[in-house]
């Protein structure tokens, strides 16, 4: 039995060498996600930050970025839980304490 795949958006443009691989290290899948959100491509990153997320719960990163793309879905309880404990396990990036400022002004 043949199946039909259907594309549903646009392509997210890979980051540059990127080369698909059985295993995926956790840098790379966080380098993949943030590449899908910076091109709009909000569904497959929000998946992939959530794989991320569920096997290292303590990524700062990936909660950051989560919670910014939930912020940008309207989101905004969530952004908040997921941004303040980016900045809990990390707190030395002025960029996520202002991440945080923008949400609770909105």
């Amino acid at each position: 039995m043949k199946t039909s795949r259907k594309r549903i958006g646009r392509t997210p443009q890979l980051p540059a060498g990127y080369q698909p691989a059985k295993e995926v290290s956790v840098s790379d899948a966080l380098k993949l996600a943030v590449a899908m959100h910076r091109a709009n491509g909000l569904d497959d990153a929000e998946r992939l930050y959530g794989r991320i997320l569920a096997a290292l719960p303590d990524s700062a990163d990936a909660s950051h970025f989560m919670g910014v793309l939930q912020h940008q879905r309207g989101r905004s309880d969530e952004a908040l839980r997921l941004i303040k404990r980016s900045i809990e396990l990390h707190a030395g990036l002025p960029d996520w304490h202002n991440n945080l400022g923008n949400v609770l002004l909105a």
